[in-house]
């Protein structure tokens, strides 16, 4: 979702939801590259963005505010940078420990978030770790050692770095999840419980997705404090990331061979 050689036809397809805006009560004014905080706009000019995009104008002023959120917004509306942009106003560069956490799903998601960071960062001299596993240990240890201050990874790894002593999440000012309606699936609930032990109370929370169903906002009570919800998708989810397949079967073994394919892909 920042794939910047599509910024254009994004920034089209969120135009055409902005009369279904769902936004807390009261709404606060949308920001311009011209309105935000100085570090703020010194990360959005190194990146070359002449303008933010929707989901970014509408989110950043919340969470500049404190709030904490659930924003739903099309993939490939500018989500990443709708939750990166407000750290460059939270971080604190002289304090050398994890200050924000980043969860995705996926390590190629969180590879691509941490890329983004990077072109965000600019000059700015706050220090960053992407952790997931399938990889050695060792850089991401000597990352954590030497104060990392935003962390960008999969549950699994985050997980077993804190559960080790090598994380220490005490300072930790901003927690973000992104695709939150996976993090929150199934899958990795068990390992967002296990997490939500070591998180200090006094903090900021968030939670970006394309779609947000009832039982992920249900469970965003777990980690959220009295969120706000933002939608630019209401009515119009992306279905961009959905891969459609049909099957030509048998009339008569349409039931069992149903049954097959949910045993196996395990919805």
């Amino acid at each position: 979702g920042i794939d910047l050689t599509s910024r254009a036809q994004a920034e089209r397809a969120e135009a055409k939801t902005k009369s279904s805006f769902t936004e807390p009560d009261p709404p606060l004014p949308a920001a311009t590259v011209a309105s935000l905080p100085d570090t703020l706009r010194d990360a959005v000019q190194s990146i070359g963005w002449s303008k933010l995009m929707p989901v970014q104008e509408k989110a950043v002023p919340y969470l500049l505010d404190g709030r904490d959120m659930i924003v739903q917004s099309r993939t490939g509306s500018g989500k990443t940078g709708g939750f990166l942009l407000p750290l460059f106003n939270l971080l604190d560069p002289d304090l050398k420990a994890a200050q924000a956490l980043v969860l995705s799903p996926t390590r190629e998601l969180a590879k691509q978030i941490h890329e983004e960071f990077d072109r965000l960062r600019g000059d700015h001299p706050f220090s960053s770790v992407v952790i997931y596993g399938g990889v050695k240990y060792e850089p991401q240890i000597r990352a954590l050692k030497n104060g990392a201050q935003v962390i960008i990874g999969t549950p699994g790894r985050i997980l077993d770095h804190i559960q080790q002593g090598r994380m220490i999440l005490d300072d930790l000012k901003m927690l973000v999840f992104d695709e939150a309606d996976e993090m929150l699936s199934m899958g990795f609930y068990p390992d967002m419980l296990k997490l939500e032990r070591y998180l200090p109370r006094d903090r900021q929370s968030c939670m970006f997705s394309a779609t947000m169903p009832k039982r992920v906002r249900y469970l965003s009570k777990k980690f959220l404090n009295d969120p706000g919800f933002l939608s630019l998708s209401s009515g119009n989810v992306s279905v961009d990331a959905i891969e459609h397949r049909y099957y030509r079967v048998d009339r008569m073994a349409k039931d069992r061979i149903l049954v097959r394919l949910i045993e196996m892909e395990n919805p």
